[in-house]
């Protein structure tokens, strides 16, 4: 079983669906929407970054799902299907065949779009020449950037982005009910209607009308002279109440839904008069738009062909959702995009596409090899413990042996006993507790650095990376012979490592990056001894006025108590 996250970024809210999907039924595990700031998304494209990754960080933030890898769709005149004849090439060169042609049925540049393209047949041309029909999906940067970088931004993974109307196919079509003729899908948003014909799976024409549920909102605003909140709820009104107010509201919608039947009516006559359209056998109905008390009847009665309501919920297992009847009513008028976005595809050798650039997924790799990085960095700091722990063993295993050896050669003293072998022994034992010694002045018990500086880490902060070196001790006798110290001196002087950690998490009206370095520099041990010297931080990036996500790097002294040997020296 698989769990996915579809992200429909629509008008007036960003909405995300977590499926399972399996053999079976896909079940649906969360659903959540929230609000977005009005003109942070017109016709279907992103126009303020800013505003739709705050709505998207709040979405993920609330909603309990259990990844942040999502697909997203995207809608608009600028996300475009097209099905091309190309003559008979490999599979391996027909996305290059088709991008040369791009410029004879596409209406951008080459170079300005995000595209991809599938095989769906061959055939024999009229010249007797073998030909393939290939479908196209190509979408505009300037559509596909923006959506792009708002993911990121809100700190969320983007794995793959589709069209929205193949994700109203996934969504509604069931292919035990699959018919032979065309058939219209109809999604009526806030802002958008999205409008495609498909056969078995394959769209065959779509078309974006920039009418939606808002119009009849506005409609209302404008003629009744209210707010536009306040409209809505008449417009919600409408059909259920017969106050003059909810009446004049009802009479106020009546052009806007017209003027949005009769887009959809002439786009189903333009595509029967197409040289492969024909007539659409049915009509799929759905979106909040949709809802708008009279819609359905106006629009069977112009439409020409069969009008039906349809349910993205009926094919889903439900059984962990807890939601009132309302509730769920109001969760299936707005669902169909985010569900079809990750739903497994309805039609045989219908495949998914993905249009997410390849600057975008290199910058994705960039982020996993950096995540990678820190994880392997916690290790390392486990292997410091560990090899420290293993340091502090072996000095002190040493210093035992150095002791045993020493008795016993004061014992063959006293006894006369003259034996050249002991006595050499007794000289490397000397030596090595000699070598043993000095080396533990200067090597960094880096186990209790990673303890002390874990006690300093402000509340909410965590110790994301950490880089620590040792350094020759200040007052060694040179750089190159760092375990000799001047004669006469028994401890290292200062400055025997330094280690450099990055900190980051959620603070509050607060400088962590100032209580770190009051709480590091005033570590000392039961005699007094500074346990760190100079503490340096640096790229702060902190909030003074509300709590956010925050981090910073600081660059720490580590003084002689912090040797593996130390402790008994400084207290």
């Amino acid at each position: 079983m698989a769990r996915v996250v579809g992200v429909d970024i629509g008008t007036s809210a960003v909405r995300a669906a977590e499926i399972e999907t399996g053999d079976g039924r896909s079940q649906l595990i969360t659903f959540m929407q929230v609000g977005i700031t009005p003109g942070a998304v017109v016709d279907g494209e992103v126009h303020d970054v800013s505003a739709v990754a705050d709505a998207l960080k709040r979405l993920f933030n609330v909603g309990g799902f259990s990844t942040k890898s999502i697909t997203v769709g995207l809608a608009g005149v600028r996300a475009i299907t097209r099905d091309i004849e190309i003559p008979y090439v490999p599979d391996d060169e027909v996305d290059s065949v088709v991008r040369f042609q791009a410029s004879e049925v596409l209406p951008f540049p080459a170079d300005q779009i995000v595209m991809q393209s599938q095989v769906i047949s061959d055939f024999t041309g009229a010249d007797g020449g073998m030909m393939r029909k290939v479908q196209v999906v190509a979408a505009h940067k300037e559509v596909v950037m923006p959506t792009a970088e708002a993911v990121e931004r809100a700190g969320l993974d983007l794995v793959a982005v589709d069209l929205v109307p193949l994700a109203l196919i996934r969504a509604l079509c069931d292919q035990s009910y699959a018919i032979e003729q065309p058939e219209a899908l109809l999604s009526v948003g806030a802002g958008l209607t999205v409008l495609v014909i498909h056969q078995k799976g394959r769209p065959q024409f779509v078309r974006m009308v920039n009418i939606g549920g808002n119009t009849a909102t506005m409609a209302i605003s404008g003629t009744m002279d209210i707010p536009f909140g306040d409209a809505e709820t008449l417009k919600k009104r409408i059909g259920y109440d017969d106050s003059p107010q909810v009446q004049a509201a009802a009479k106020a919608t009546e052009s806007s839904i017209k003027e949005l039947i009769d887009e959809v009516k002439n786009s189903l006559r333009f595509y029967s008069s197409l040289p492969n359209g024909g007539q659409v056998a049915r009509m799929l109905v759905t979106g909040g738009g949709s809802r708008l008390k009279g819609f359905l009847p106006m629009l069977q009665a112009d439409a020409g062909v069969p009008v039906y309501p349809v349910s993205p919920l009926a094919k889903l297992d439900m059984s962990k959702i807890d939601a009132t009847p309302d509730q769920l009513a109001e969760m299936d008028a707005v669902i169909s995009t985010a569900v079809g976005l990750v739903e497994p595809d309805v039609f045989p050798g219908v495949k998914r596409f993905n249009l997410v650039p390849a600057e975008v997924r290199e910058r994705a790799l960039q982020k996993k090899l950096q995540r990678w990085s820190i994880a392997a960095g916690i290790v390392l700091l486990v292997l410091i413990g560990g090899w420290s722990f293993w340091s502090w063993w072996q000095v002190h295993s040493a210093g035992n042996s150095v002791g045993t050896l020493n008795a016993e050669i004061a014992s063959l003293n006293a006894e006369k006993i003259k034996v050249s072998p002991a006595a050499a022994v007794a000289q490397e034992a000397a030596a090595a507790k000699s070598a043993v010694a000095a080396d533990a002045k200067y090597a960094i018990d880096w186990g209790r650095v990673i303890s002390y500086l874990d006690r300093a880490t402000p509340t909410g902060f965590v110790i994301d990376n950490a880089t620590g070196v040792a350094n020759c001790p200040s007052n060694a006798v040179s750089a190159t012979n760092c375990n000799v110290l001047p004669t006469g001196t028994s401890t290292v002087a200062s400055g025997i490592g330094n280690i450099t950690v990055k900190l980051k998490g959620v603070g509050s009206n607060f400088s962590p990056a100032a209580y770190w370095l009051n709480k590091v520099s005033s570590m000392v041990t039961s005699k007094g001894v500074p346990l760190f010297g100079s503490v340096t931080n640096s790229q702060e990036k902190a909030s003074t006025t509300t709590p956010g996500d925050e981090s910073f790097t600081s660059t720490v002294v580590i003084e002689p108590p912090l040797g593996l040997e130390n402790d008994k020296t400084y207290g």
